[in-house]
C-alpha cells in the first residue's frame, strides 16, 4: 500500500489510526466500522474502499480481504489483511 501511494520508505501503515486518513472521506466511517468488527471477533470480512495518494491525490480502488485473530476462542484484537488493487 505504500508503494501504490507512494509514501515515503518506512511510513506506518500497520495500524486503523494510520490507515484512515488515506482513505477516501467517505470510504472511512465504514471502514472503521467493518474493522471494529473483526477486532470483536467477527471471522472474516471482505470491502472495497479508496485510497487517496498524498502527494498527488489519485485515487485507488483497494479490496480487502480480511481475518479476525483468536486464541483459545477468543478474540485476540488482531486483524490480518491481504490487500488488492482493483
Amino acid at each position: 500500500l505504500s508503494r501504490w501511494l507512494e509514501l515515503p520508505d518506512g511510513t506506518p501503515l500497520g495500524t486503523v489510526a494510520e490507515l484512515l486518513p488515506l482513505v477516501a472521506p467517505s470510504d472511512a466511517e465504514p471502514l472503521a466500522v467493518k474493522v471494529g468488527e473483526l477486532i470483536a471477533g467477527k471471522p472474516r470480512c471482505e470491502t472495497v474502499f479508496r485510497v487517496v495518494s498524498p502527494g498527488d491525490g489519485r485515487v485507488r480502488w483497494v479490496l480487502s480481504r480480511s481475518t479476525a485473530g483468536e486464541e483459545d476462542g477468543r478474540a485476540t484484537g488482531v486483524v490480518t489483511s491481504v490487500l488488492v488493487d482493483v
